[in-house]
């Protein structure tokens, strides 16, 4: 290697290193925003962000104890007619500036979504800081009192919710659906749209105002309390949110577009006394699309397997293989009951295509798709689903 080489090569590390230090004393002087909240405002919208104080959380090396709870973070708000104002205005509060390239969880109230719709979002779409990754959740009540809960299992409170929220997803018991997924859903005319739903009660440390749950100042955040469940998912027309799908209506979606296994499926005994509870596995959905004219006909066809974790009925013998079938169609008849009560919200009710019918379509049937508006047709289509379940016994042996 010459020695100019050898040198052009030092420098190009030295500044690297450099660059590399002046970007971590640059984002170490900004306030970096874990958590926002958006609500419903007479003037406009009302934006809340939670901002954790390092020196308040464990392993910080600030010396300052690591209280964790409300705390460790402090909360702002302000108002603005739009998004991008009312985040001007949380900056003249604050001392340093707001970094949103920490930011994980965007919480949308109810009436929000509902009046004004996600096209408020358009300030973050076109902020390069801002992730795809950031999970956008419906609140049923005000946003901002999502940022007061001060449940101790997490040193961030609202990074509980994002634990629960991703533990929730990955484990199939929720919807994935990221903020970047939402803006391809709303680019893509095929799709329509959903995000979870969640019920947030912040206790009794969380405060109101401009600056809400500020926390006391032994970092217990008054009533260490709070709930955070999740309701199930809120059905989007356009930008708008239409309605709610409950916990149980949500399974045929978590089944048929994410191939989730969804929660649990039970069944009363014959006799009124006990229940059998089935834990689904594996799901495995496929479509199929025909028509006739305009109209179209959607067959969709559902294998679960899983398995039985709870018998209390006590004149079941689950050990008879025809009992374990007669037990197979039961679960079957369960299972379709349920995909036609959703089915009938989504056509009659919200009249959106919430299962993604029309991606399908779009991708396998791309004649039919432009000759038809979908849109019109979903209410009217012909559709019915056939669900397989097989119970699969585990036994350990010993080798």
């Amino acid at each position: 290697m010459s020695r100019r080489l050898f040198n052009l090569l030092v420098w190009v590390l030295v500044m690297g290193l450099l660059s590399g230090c002046w970007d971590r004393r640059e984002i170490e002087q900004r306030s970096s925003v874990f958590a926002m909240a958006i609500d419903n405002h007479p003037e406009g919208v009302e934006v809340s962000v939670q901002i954790p104080i390092p020196i308040m959380i464990v392993g910080s090396g600030g010396g300052g104890g690591g209280q964790g709870g409300q705390g460790a973070v402090h909360n702002f708000s302000a108002v603005g007619e739009t998004v991008s104002e009312a985040l001007e205005n949380l900056q003249n509060q604050t001392n340093q500036d707001l970094f949103l390239g920490h930011t994980r969880l965007l919480l949308l109230s109810e009436d929000l979504v509902r009046e004004k719709g996600l096209k408020i979002l358009d300030a973050l779409r076109r902020q390069p800081e801002i992730r795809r990754q950031i999970w956008p959740l419906v609140v049923d009540g005000p946003a901002k009192e999502a940022l007061a809960v001060n449940l101790r299992l997490a040193e961030i409170p609202t990074e509980y919710i994002l634990d629960f929220v991703e533990n929730g997803a990955s484990h199939g018991r929720m919807a994935d659906t990221t903020l970047g997924q939402w803006f391809i859903n709303q680019s893509d005319p095929t799709r329509s749209a959903y995000i979870n739903y969640l019920h947030v009660e912040p206790g009794m440390g969380g405060g109101q105002g401009d600056s809400v749950g500020q926390g006391n100042s032994d970092g217990q955040g008054g009533n260490a309390d709070g709930k955070v469940f999740w309701k199930g998912l809120a059905v989007m027309k356009g930008d708008h949110m239409v309605g709610s799908l409950s916990r149980e209506e949500s399974n045929p979606i978590l089944e048929l577009v994410e191939e989730k296994a969804g929660y649990h499926a039970r069944l009363k005994c014959s006799d009124g006394k006990g229940m059998i509870t089935f834990e689904p596995k594996v799901v495995d959905p496929s479509v199929s699309v025909s028509h006739q004219g305009k109209k179209v006909k959607i067959r969709v066809k559902v294998e679960v397997w899983g398995g039985i974790v709870e018998n209390t009925c006590y004149k079941l013998d689950l050990s008879q293989e025809q009992v374990l079938n007669r037990v197979e169609e039961w679960l079957e008849q369960a299972y379709e009951k349920q995909f036609r009560k959703t089915l009938h919200l989504a056509q009659k009710k919200f009249r959106t295509d919430v299962f993604q019918f029309g991606s399908y379509m779009h991708a396998y049937h791309p004649h039919l798709w432009n000759r038809i508006d979908w849109e019109k047709e979903f209410p009217k289509a012909d559709i019915k689903v056939d669900y397989q379940v097989t119970i699969k016994t585990l036994s350990l042996e010993a080798h």
